[in-house]
């Protein structure tokens, strides 16, 4: 009772100012390690006897000292101030008379705490938990030296790491800057950056590690800001770009791991990658663009995918997937797939070329089905399609191949168009990709619908008649086709096939009517008149010309109109263009006879020119070795569809098949 009287008395006299903290004589006497240790100690000793006492007068603090404040701010004065409780008391006095006793006018506390990392720099021996009991001392002793007091009549606190800064933050910013100036001078003054930016990441993270053995974390942030960014941000910046155009990832990563952590300090380097990624991608197009500024489907896509995967790869690997930097490279993508060299004629060229690229993935004898090349092959399509704007080109483009694909018979499989379909249908619309998969439904559909029209003409198999046949029946509004008026004359060669495959689909789907797109369909021929067979293969209105020669082999050009009924203009469009495949003989204006010379069906080149032109033809996907390219002509002579010979002195490859 005697005490809280004694604290009472204090407290309520005229003169309540504290007496000092006796000084130490023994600060004078001590410095580096002593120092620390001395001043350590003593702390030890201080903050013991303060929470004793906090103990002893926990009375005070929970009815005086908590009223008192509540009566300030129900008193609503701007600015109120404050009581302290008894330990937080005890730690503003020694803030005001402690700290300053052990510092001197010299501050040889925080010279001798900097010595400690110094020497440690040297020979690797530091008391790492001496110096991090005086960072405890200086971080507890942060609050205001008479508190303010807020409307609930609670303590208020200011930036309680003022003194931990002032005395052992800023002097180390400062200790590194003055350190490591002249190593890394030496590093630009040379032109070495990528040893530069090796040595700024391993100071940079020696320093840390330092921070986290004996310091306050945040110092971290504030190491990267005022020491790398200030002093060295500009060097790197200027680097940036040759980085970049040599693939130095090691020296981005660490480019971007000491800049991350500064507020803004990545936006010069976004910036930077932004435009490298469109110069890029403009010049990677340029360079694949033929001297007349064409290119090639294939060409086109694997220009865009070298750069985006080149740069993809960056984001991920060095730039840890940063989303502003992920966001730059599709903005570039973006630019650079629509405005590049193939499409200064046109705004449709880009989506063109994509889905002609497509288009040759989805036909039978590109990549091998299911193989890890063809599935990135896909994925690549889509990636690329995700940068066009004009999505409806490229819609309207891959649906009229799409149709070509199903039509002909040309499609790797059924089971890959649709698993492209549901790819695109993540990109495109979900009517459009459902239109797609309708196609490809109605082809299933029409395979089936041929097998049980081939079983239920079984018992016709001895009629000469019947022939190979397969159909496929469409939506009238699901395909991108137009149905011609302009027919011809069915040939007695496929009448009693046509009619007997209408009856049967009308008995099947009765009120339907069937439009018949012969402009669409395929036909083979066989020959019987040359040394050896043949199988043309031709349009229908082709076919149709050419049967009419069983009966004669001279007709004239109004004796094929009048036993076709083909209009006229396709009649002649059909005519020439089997004179200029040598099947028929223009004798005078009007008439043509059957070609019944057998030299026709071969055809001859130099090896030289063939070897060529399959290596343009193979140059948009891979460059072919010349051994492979032997090796296959070898199989192609022994397999007998082409030969070898001399004519002339020049090495010749002779068709065959």
């Amino acid at each position: 009772m005697e005490l809280y009287t004694a604290v009472y008395n204090y407290c309520t006299s005229g003169d309540i100012s504290p007496p000092p903290i006796q000084k130490r004589e023994g600060y004078n006497q001590r410095y580096g390690d002593a120092l620390l240790r001395v001043y350590v100690k003593e702390w030890d000793r201080y903050i013991t006897g303060a929470k004793y006492l906090s103990r002893v007068c926990n009375l005070v603090d929970r009815q005086w000292v908590k009223v008192e404040n509540k009566e300030t701010a129900q008193a609503k004065k701007l600015d109120a101030r404050g009581f302290h409780t008894i330990y937080n008391l005890a730690l503003v006095q020694w803030k005001l008379h402690g700290l300053p006793s052990a510092q001197g006018q010299t501050h040889r506390l925080t010279s001798a705490f900097l010595q400690q990392l110094e020497d440690g720099r040297r020979d690797g021996v530091v008391d790492f938990g001496l110096l991090k009991q005086v960072t405890t001392s200086l971080l507890a002793v942060g609050m205001d030296d008479q508190p303010i007091i807020s409307n609930s009549g609670e303590v208020v606190h200011g930036n309680l790491l003022a003194v931990y800064t002032q005395h052992i933050e800023s002097p180390f910013i400062a200790a590194c800057k003055q350190l490591y100036a002249l190593e890394l001078e030496g590093f630009t003054r040379t032109g070495n950056l990528s040893g530069y930016l090796r040595h700024l990441e391993a100071r940079v993270r020696e320093e840390e590690d330092r921070i986290d053995r004996c310091m306050y974390v945040a110092t971290k942030n504030t190491l990267i800001e005022d020491f790398v960014y200030d002093g060295h941000a500009r060097t790197v910046w200027y680097s940036f770009q040759n980085l970049l155009n040599f693939d130095e990832d090691e020296d981005l990563r660490r480019m971007y791991n000491l800049l991350q952590h500064k507020a803004g300090g990545l936006q010069a380097l976004q910036e930077k990658f932004e435009e490298h990624v469109k110069q890029s991608g403009l010049d990677s197009v340029e360079r694949f663009s033929d001297r007349q500024g064409g290119m090639h489907a294939d060409a086109f896509v694997r220009a865009i995918l070298d750069v985006h995967t080149r740069n993809s790869g960056l984001v991920e690997k060095c730039f840890q997937d940063d989303i502003e930097f992920t966001t730059r490279l599709d903005k570039a993508c973006q630019y650079f797939v629509n405005e590049n060299a193939a499409a200064t004629t046109s705004s449709k060229i880009p989506p063109q070329l994509l889905a002609q690229h497509a288009d040759a993935l989805l036909r039978k004898g590109g990549l091998l089905t299911g193989s890890r090349e063809f599935d990135q092959a896909l994925d690549g399509v889509m990636t690329v399609l995700r940068y066009i704007n004009d999505k409806d080109v490229f819609q309207t483009f891959y649906t009229n191949s799409l149709c070509r694909r199903l039509l002909h018979g040309s499609s790797t499989s059924e089971e890959v168009e649709a698993s492209m379909i549901a790819k695109l249908r993540e990109a495109c619309s979900l009517d459009y990709s459902s239109k797609l998969m309708r196609m490809v439904t109605e082809v299933a559909v029409s395979k089936e619908l041929t097998d049980d029209f081939r079983r239920s003409m079984g018992q016709h198999s001895g009629n000469e008649s019947l022939i190979d046949f397969s159909i496929v029946v469409m939506g009238m509004n699901m395909w991108p086709l137009t149905v011609h008026p302009s027919g011809f004359e069915i040939p007695k060669e496929i009448l009693w096939t046509y009619e007997r495959f209408s009856r049967f689909y009308g008995q099947r789907h009765q009120g339907r009517k069937l439009n018949w797109l012969w402009g669409q369909s395929k036909n083979e021929l066989r020959t019987n008149f040359l040394n050896k067979p043949y199988i043309l293969n031709c349009s229908s209105y082709q076919m149709v010309v050419l049967v009419h020669y069983n009966d004669s082999e001279t007709l004239s050009f109004d004796e094929l109109f009048e036993a076709t009924n083909i209009h006229k203009d396709i009649l002649i469009q059909v005519v020439h263009g089997l004179v200029k495949g040598k099947l028929l003989i223009q004798e005078t204006d009007e008439r043509f006879s059957i070609n019944l010379d057998p030299s026709f069906a071969s055809k001859t080149m130099p090896s030289q020119i063939l070897i060529k032109e399959v290596k343009e033809q193979l140059s948009g996907r891979f460059t072919p070795r010349q051994t492979d390219l032997d090796s296959a002509m070898a199989v192609l002579i022994e397999k007998e569809y082409i030969d070898s010979a001399t004519v002339d002195g020049q090495d010749m490859l002779v068709y065959l098949a």
